[in-house]
């Protein structure tokens, strides 16, 4: 649980594999799963919102009270912690929910500071804009990324996305 505590505790990091990882390596199912999630659920609460514990409890809780649960922990840890709506927006990519996505993407740019997980929000507003033909959706992406982490490469994006919808002067 403490591994990332020697780092960033608000930063998660994916080399270390969470339970589901381990469901799927294994041959068989794990005996009485669905008992352990509850006490495991608990401990990592008690853990707070930072480094490991909190993707551990973002995907048990994702487990038990599916995305309504996910979604619930995100607005409670805000700004503290960008992992539950990072998290919240891949499991609403994977099931191919754009209109949702928009709407969580945009509660989360309103929510969070500027950084490498806002601008990862701005990506994922940027495809569901894309795979909804949402253009304005599209652009008001490539601004949220811009804001999130200004740099060349952004601006270049942002530019390019605006002369594209004819917007440049907007």
């Amino acid at each position: 649980i403490e591994a990332s505590y020697r780092f960033d505790k608000r930063k998660i990091d994916d080399s270390y594999p969470l339970l589901q990882d381990v469901m799927d390596a294994g041959e068989q199912d794990m005996k009485d799963i669905r008992g352990f999630y509850p006490l495991w659920e608990k401990l990592l609460e008690g853990e707070g919102a930072h480094g490991r514990p909190a993707s551990l409890l973002v995907e048990v809780v994702y487990f038990t009270k599916g995305l309504t649960g996910v979604g619930n922990l995100a607005h409670k840890w805000g700004g503290i912690q960008p992992y539950g709506y990072l998290f919240w927006l891949d499991k609403l990519r994977q099931e191919k929910q754009w209109d949702d996505i928009v709407k969580v993407a945009k509660d989360a740019l309103v929510t969070l500071k500027a950084g490498q997980a806002r601008e990862k929000i701005s990506d994922f507003l940027s495809e569901a804009g894309q795979m909804t033909g949402n253009p304005a959706i599209v652009l008001e992406s490539s601004l949220e990324k811009l804001y999130s982490h200004p740099c060349d490469a952004n601006l270049k994006t942002m530019l390019i996305e605006a002369v594209k919808q004819d917007q440049r002067e907007e």
